[in-house]
């Protein structure tokens, strides 16, 4: 095995456990999703996104994790009236 292939191999590992992780959120974000619906909260919650970027260390974690906003909104607006109200935007 080459040494580009067992360092391959470690992203694999990792990549495996971040899908995971994802996967786990996604479950907490429909969670969320029923107690907004439920009290007539927004789907995008600037403040609580603005905290979760202040704690990126760099701009490649932060970069990321707008991606991550982005997809859980989405998936909150998934099949509700509310889609309809999102507007596109930046984070």
């Amino acid at each position: 095995m080459t040494k580009l292939e067992k360092i391959r191999k470690q992203l694999d590992l990792i990549d495996n456990k971040i899908v995971e992780i994802l996967q786990e959120r996604a479950k907490l974000i429909m969670k969320i999703k029923e107690v907004k619906e439920n009290e007539k909260i927004r789907i995008k919650d600037p403040k609580r996104e603005q905290y979760i970027l202040e704690k990126m260390e760099n701009n490649y974690e932060r970069e990321i994790f707008k991606k991550i906003l982005l997809e859980s909104r989405k998936l909150q607006a998934k099949d509700t009236q509310k889609a309809a109200l999102q507007k596109p935007g930046k984070i």
